[in-house]
């Protein structure tokens, strides 16, 4: 996939309401729901990580483990939902407080999964919404 930060956002703002932003529709109300719902179990085959994956694509960020995954990025992203990529980009949606965010790193670095920076913006969000701090 190719986009920037700004729209994945934007798709993510849109998935965690009702499918639109901004007064403009961009998926079905159930099409937002759909991507986060039926969570399985799966293992990733690029990094050999585990972490519950939705119908629609979006893994419970909360649930990395694995040989490749940061130690810290399952208690930081816990309650966020979406993908990381490599070189350290994520892009992760907390439905319950409706916020979204992605991560672009134009430097990548070589680890598979979210690395030091996008788990500090992701730190920083936490904080910015009053959640559980991280214990981590």
């Amino acid at each position: 996939m190719h986009a920037s930060a700004r729209a994945l956002a934007y798709v993510g703002a849109a998935a965690v309401g009702d499918g639109a932003i901004g007064g403009v529709r961009l998926m079905r109300p159930e099409t937002a729901e759909a991507m986060r719902d039926a969570m399985e179990l799966r293992i990733d085959a690029t990094g050999g990580v585990e972490y519950a994956m939705s119908q629609g694509g979006l893994a419970d960020l909360g649930t990395l483990r694995g040989p490749t995954a940061r130690g810290d990025a399952p208690v930081v992203l816990d309650g966020f939902v979406g993908w990381y990529g490599m070189g350290g980009s994520l892009f992760a949606m907390h439905a319950s407080s409706g916020v979204s965010l992605a991560y672009v790193p134009l430097g990548m670095g070589i680890e598979l999964h979210p690395d030091q920076r996008s788990i500090a913006l992701a730190r920083a969000v936490r904080q910015a919404l009053g959640l559980r701090p991280c214990e981590s």
